[in-house]
């Protein structure tokens, strides 16, 4: 967890602040190296969610929340470095903390936050042949209580592979040449793999997907990441400013 990330948190149970709805959800979702973290952060640094009948002075920058991603979040801790070495166990860990949170920021209230995966999740999960057709029940249950909306960066995996290639190089420096040309393969395939298990979701899902091309420069990409927000979020009556 970054600073960023532990100061919103670190707000969530202060300053409770009206809005004009109870509360919002944000999924920044899409496949590996699609830019998912760098949009996360760019919005939480660039709005504030206010109350519109407010004055200047009334405006909290922690209504609007970073959420750390749950599934880099148990990785860590399990000491996992990549979604290739994840196990069905792992998967299921994952699952049951993203559903147990979003229990408990239903209980909040007054927010909007930004999450990353959420339920795309089960896209790994399946490449990983676990069932997920009651944890997607769960999942939509929730999202559809929180109001819950997708930005979806969209990225073929062709590019994902050529973006990520040198970290993956580097994690097998010193490997036989046999064992490391199989486990970038097994990189490889992965990308391909879950990629087309996420494309599957983004149909599945019951909340509003928004598609960006994250094909594009960074700055196109984060500009058109605002602009769906904003859109999505002011459409259904909550209130932002842009800090910059």
């Amino acid at each position: 967890m970054n600073a960023i990330e532990a100061a919103s948190l670190a707000g969530l149970g202060r300053e409770s602040a009206a809005m004009t709805r109870s509360t919002g959800f944000m999924i920044v979702a899409g496949p590996q190296c699609a830019g998912k973290s760098t949009v996360k952060r760019y919005l939480y640094s660039r709005y504030m969610v206010c109350d519109p009948r407010g004055a200047e002075t009334s405006l909290r920058h922690r209504n609007l929340a970073l959420l750390p991603e749950m599934r880099q979040t148990v990785m860590h801790e399990r000491d996992i470095h990549s979604a290739i070495f994840i196990d069905g166990e792992t998967e299921l860990e994952v699952i049951r903390r993203d559903l147990k949170r979003m229990d408990d920021l239903r209980q909040e209230g007054g927010r909007v936050y930004l999450d990353e995966t959420n339920i795309f999740t089960l896209a790994h999960a399946r490449c990983r042949g676990v069932g997920v057709a009651r944890h997607f029940e769960d999942y939509s249950a929730r999202l559809s209580s929180l109001d819950a909306a997708i930005l979806f960066l969209d990225v073929a995996p062709e590019i994902s592979w050529e973006r990520r290639r040198g970290r993956y190089q580097e994690r097998v420096d010193g490997f036989p040449n046999d064992q490391a040309i199989n486990v970038l393969d097994q990189y490889r395939r992965y990308l391909f793999e879950v990629y087309n298990a996420l494309k599957e979701l983004t149909l599945e899902v019951g909340v509003p997907v928004m598609h960006v091309d994250a094909a594009q420069s960074k700055a196109a990409v984060l500009q058109a990441c605002a602009d769906a927000f904003t859109e999505h979020l002011r459409s259904r009556g909550t209130c932002l400013r842009s800090r910059f």
